[in-house]
C-alpha cells in the first residue's frame, strides 16, 4: 500500500493555505496565469499576493467572485494598488545668504 496515497482526516487538516490552494488549482485546472488573467494583473504579481499574508481587497473579491474559495485565499486588506507617490526633493539651500 502506498503510504502517500492514505491521508489520514488529520492529515488533511494539518495542510497549509498554500498547500490546500495547490490542490485546488489542480482538481480545478486552473492556472496562476489565468487567475492572474481574471484579476487584471501580471501573474507574478498575483503570485506573490497568493503567497503573502493578505492581499487587495479588490483582487480577493474578483478572486471570489470567480469561484476561488475564500479559505485558500490571504486575508482581504484595503491597500491602494500601485506605486507609492514620490515625495518632491526640495531645492532651496537650508543655508540662507
Amino acid at each position: 500500500m502506498n503510504t502517500n496515497a492514505a491521508l489520514s482526516f488529520k492529515d488533511i487538516a494539518e495542510l497549509t493555505r498554500d498547500e490546500k490552494r495547490e490542490i485546488w488549482m489542480k482538481r480545478t485546472r486552473h492556472t496562476i496565469a489565468f487567475l492572474a488573467s481574471v484579476v487584471g494583473v501580471a501573474p507574478n504579481v498575483l503570485s506573490r499576493y497568493l503567497r503573502s499574508s493578505d492581499m487587495p481587497a479588490a483582487h480577493h473579491a474578483k478572486l471570489v467572485a470567480y469561484g476561488v474559495p475564500e479559505e485558500i485565499l490571504p486575508a482581504p486588506v484595503q491597500k491602494s494598488l500601485g506605486r507609492p507617490p514620490v515625495t518632491p526633493i526640495s531645492f532651496h539651500s537650508p543655508i540662507e545668504q
